[in-house]
C-alpha cells in the first residue's frame, strides 16, 4: 500500500463550483461515514467518486484496486499515479481470478461470479484499513444493460453513490471536467474478459493476446476500441467514423502484421464500428430461442 502523498493541484479544485441536486444528495450520502474505502479502477466513474470522496472526508479515505488478469498492467500503475496525485493511500489487492471454475468456464453470469470475489476481497481489505464500507463507481446508465455483476454488489452491500443519487455517464463527464479530474474524456474499457464470447473458456495466454492486440490498436491512434476473439478469428471494433482512416494512411498493414505475430491467424474488422457490450446480444437471442 501507497501511504500518503502532499496533493496535488488537481485537489485545490474547488467542488463548490459544482452547485446541482446530484452533488448534494452524493455530499449527504458520503459525509456521514466516518472513513471509506472506494473501489478504484482508474476510469471515469470511479475517478470521479474518489475526487469526491477526498473533498468530503480529507484523510479519511482509502482507494482499493483489484489487481487479476482482467486489468492491464498499465491500468494499475494509473490508478497509483492518481492516487499519488490526490494524496490517497492505495492498496493494490492481488486476486486470483482465473482459480474459480465458474469465472474461467466463462458463462453468462460470469461477471457476477467476478464481482462476488473482487469485492468480497475488498470488503476484508476496507475492514484491515478501519472502513466500514465500500462505495463504487456504478451509475444510473450502468442499469441499462446486462450487468449480473449488479446482483453481487446488492448481495454484498458495496455502496454505489452515483447510483442512488441518480448520476448517469453524462453528468459524471461534465462534473469530472469542472472540477478537473484527468479522466473526464476517458474512453469506457470494461476487463479484458469482455472480449470474449461467453461459454468460451478464459486463460491467461489468450487475455495477454487480447491486451497486446489491442496496445497495437492504441499505438496506431485507436484509443476507443476493442479486439474480439471468436475462435480462431480476431475482430477489431473502432468508431465507425474512423474505419476508413484505417485504410486511407496503409495504417491497416501494420496493425495487421502486428496481430499476426502475436498468433492470430484470420484478422477481420467490425463495420458496424464499437458498441459496448456487443456480447450481451447473444444472450437476448437466447432468451428468445426459449421463449
Amino acid at each position: 500500500m501507497t501511504g500518503p502523498h502532499k496533493p496535488g493541484n488537481t485537489s485545490l479544485v474547488k467542488v463548490e463550483t459544482v452547485n446541482n441536486d446530484i452533488l448534494d444528495k452524493l455530499e449527504k450520502l458520503i459525509k456521514p461515514f466516518s472513513k471509506v474505502a472506494v473501489a478504484f479502477s482508474g476510469g471515469a466513474d470511479s475517478s470521479l467518486l474518489l475526487f469526491l470522496c477526498s473533498k468530503f472526508l480529507p484523510g479519511n479515505v482509502v482507494a482499493l484496486t483489484a489487481s487479476t488478469v482482467f486489468q492491464t498492467e498499465e491500468e494499475i500503475e494509473l490508478c497509483k499515479r492518481s492516487t499519488r496525485k490526490l494524496g490517497i493511500d492505495h492498496r493494490v489487492i492481488p486476486v486470483e481470478i482465473l482459480s474459480d471454475p465458474a469465472i474461467a468456464s466463462n458463462p453468462p453470469d460470469r461477471c457476477y461470479h467476478c464481482k462476488k470475489r473482487l469485492f468480497g476481497a475488498m470488503l476484508k481489505a476496507a475492514e484491515e484499513e478501519g472502513c466500514r464500507v465500500v462505495l463504487d463507481g456504478t451509475n444510473k446508465d450502468d442499469t441499462a444493460d446486462y450487468r449480473p455483476g449488479l446482483r453481487a454488489l446488492e448481495e454484498l452491500g458495496i455502496i454505489s453513490p452515483f447510483l442512488v443519487a441518480g448520476a448517469g455517464k453524462k453528468w459524471i463527464r461534465e462534473t469530472s471536467k469542472k472540477c478537473q479530474v484527468s479522466t473526464w474524456d476517458r474512453p469506457s474499457n470494461a476487463c479484458l474478459a469482455s472480449r470474449i464470447p461467453y461459454d468460451t473458456p478464459i486463460d491467461r495466454e489468450l487475455l495477454k493476446k487480447i491486451e497486446n492486440g489491442e496496445k497495437i490498436l492504441e499505438n496506431h491512434g485507436f484509443a476507443k476500441r476493442r479486439l474480439r476473439v471468436y475462435n480462431d478469428i480476431a475482430c477489431i471494433e473502432i468508431e465507425q467514423a474512423r474505419i476508413e482512416s484505417m485504410f486511407t494512411d496503409g495504417r491497416y498493414i501494420s496493425i495487421l502484421a502486428g496481430l499476426k505475430k502475436l498468433g492470430f491467424r484470420t484478422i477481420a474488422l467490425d463495420l458496424e464500428g464499437f458498441v459496448s457490450g456487443k456480447l450481451n446480444r447473444g444472450l437476448k437471442a437466447r432468451e428468445q430461442v426459449k421463449k
